[in-house]
């Protein structure tokens, strides 16, 4: 019989539940996040009906379009983004997202202040919304086809999104790379792990479906779940 999005998050919920009190964790310090990217939206309502509170997105489209067919509910998602944040689509995307999980450059930076500073201008947000949250999206593999950025550039990042006044830097991102043994992405989180301790930063978003259980592990705050809660993607 085929699980039920219901089922799928108890799931989940019982998983992070066991391997926290196995390594000494409180279960309550992980969010995870529905990733509702290529699903549809009674997919997405379903997981809201079953207390599901994040959702996140990887396009820019797909965030708007989903937030259109959600705006009748009276309690909203809260939503993170979680794609790499392209140029031109940064200013329909930063004032409708609670976090972005793809902080990679000074130029992005540069770009959510500037549009966020405008829309306070313009009464098209709050004068007094707090900073966008963002983790800083760093390749611990160096793995050329993936975006974020390489460890030795995180102290300069930092220092530059310190000056933004419409930037929080929460923690520290990183996709592992797909191994067939999955153990190998250990490592991947040990050192994320440590290099946001070295920066004093306290949140760590990894893991996804297949690595999840080792990113808690380790460490993680934040995982992001698509598979595991959707199945896999019609598109």
């Amino acid at each position: 019989m085929e699980l039920t999005i219901h089922n799928r998050i108890e799931i989940v919920q019982s998983k992070i539940k066991t391997i926290c009190e196995r390594v000494g964790r409180n279960s309550k310090e992980i969010t995870f996040i529905a990733v509702t990217k290529g699903h549809g939206i009674e997919k997405v309502i379903e997981a809201l009906n079953n207390h599901i509170t994040d959702l996140g997105e990887n396009k820019s489209q797909e965030l708007v379009l989903k937030q259109k067919q959600l705006a009748h509910r009276p309690t909203q998602p809260i939503w993170h983004f979680l794609g790499h944040l392209q140029s031109n689509k940064v200013k329909k995307t930063v004032n409708k997202i609670d976090t972005l999980h793809s902080l990679d450059s000074i130029a992005l930076i540069n770009s959510i202040n500037k549009h966020r500073l405008e829309a306070k201008k313009k009464n098209e947000i709050n004068s007094d919304l707090p900073p966008l949250k963002c983790y800083i999206e760093v390749n611990i593999a160096n793995e050329p086809q993936k975006s974020g950025i390489h460890k030795n550039e995180l102290e300069r990042l930092l220092s530059h999104a310190e000056n933004s006044s419409e930037i929080s830097v929460e923690g520290l991102m990183t996709i592992a790379p797909y191994y067939a043994e999955i153990e190998r992405t250990r490592p991947i989180f040990q050192e994320l792990r440590e290099i946001a301790n070295n920066f004093a930063l306290k949140e760590l978003s990894m893991g996804m479906s297949r690595d999840f259980e080792i990113a808690i592990e380790e460490g993680a705050t934040t995982i992001r779940l698509g598979t595991t809660l959707f199945g896999e993607r019609a598109r």
